[in-house]
């Protein structure tokens, strides 16, 4: 009897665990929230409003204002619906993103419709 409870005791910390991340997940987009990359190479900040995602590099001087769709628990569909200054990106163009790591205001992803593409992280201001 003492190994049933156990087992349940320890599948109820996995499932609830697994919400947790979930959670986290999302978290990353919540509403305001604002974004930099972890690598000081990439200068843009990214901010929440309204259920989109806005991408601002004043070096650059661009701007990307991007739709979010979440796809599942850890997967957002960005695609793109304005742009402002010199960039290749075009209307309608989108990045899936895979979100494999949240370690408190870090959220580790990688870029699925992306050929190997390389692991990146942004860090919740």
């Amino acid at each position: 009897m003492k190994y049933v409870i156990a087992i349940l005791l320890l599948f109820s910390g996995i499932h609830s665990g697994s919400l947790y991340a979930q959670d986290d997940c999302r978290s990353i987009f919540e509403e305001g929230s604002v974004l930099r990359y972890y690598d000081a190479n990439y200068t843009s900040v990214i901010t929440i409003k309204n259920g989109f995602h806005y991408e601002k590099n004043k070096k650059a001087h661009t701007m990307l204002k991007s739709k979010i769709e979440w796809l599942s628990a850890c997967k957002v569909k960005l695609t793109l619906v304005k742009t402002r200054g010199k960039t290749n990106l075009k209307i309608g163009d989108y990045l899936v993103l895979k979100i494999v790591e949240v370690n408190g205001n870090k959220y580790t992803y990688r870029v699925l419709n992306i050929p190997n593409s390389k692991l990146m992280m942004l860090v919740k201001q």
